[in-house]
């Protein structure tokens, strides 16, 4: 398992929005933060090849606003998010350091025929 960590200090001198296409009105749109990009399809083979993944995605629950809104889409290409700014924005005090820490597995199981 591959553990992601990140965190963000808000030195601008003032409190900082932080949001998604969809808190700026774009219906539906909410992806943000760590973001998962796979091949064209969740149930499809990768481009190119026959190989097959299978990828888990766990949110930490101290990480603000837990459990989060997940984006998550097939069309076009797959894609899997935990986005805490999903719908509503975070706001990252003055000042404040915003933490965010994931688990992410991946499985890559044999080439299918």
């Amino acid at each position: 398992m591959l553990t992601l960590e990140t965190e963000m200090t808000n030195v601008s001198g003032a409190d900082v929005a932080i949001g998604s296409p969809t808190t700026k009105g774009r219906e539906n749109a909410g992806y943000c933060g760590l973001l998962w990009r796979g091949p064209q399809s969740f149930t499809g083979r990768h481009d190119g090849s026959t190989d097959r993944s299978l990828v888990l995605v766990v949110d930490d629950r101290d990480n603000p606003d837990h459990p989060p809104r997940w984006f998550a889409r097939t069309e076009e290409f797959a894609c899997l998010n935990p986005a805490p700014f999903f719908s509503r924005e975070l706001t990252a005090e003055n000042s404040a350091t915003t933490r965010f820490r994931y688990g992410v597995i991946e499985d890559h199981p044999e080439a299918v025929p």
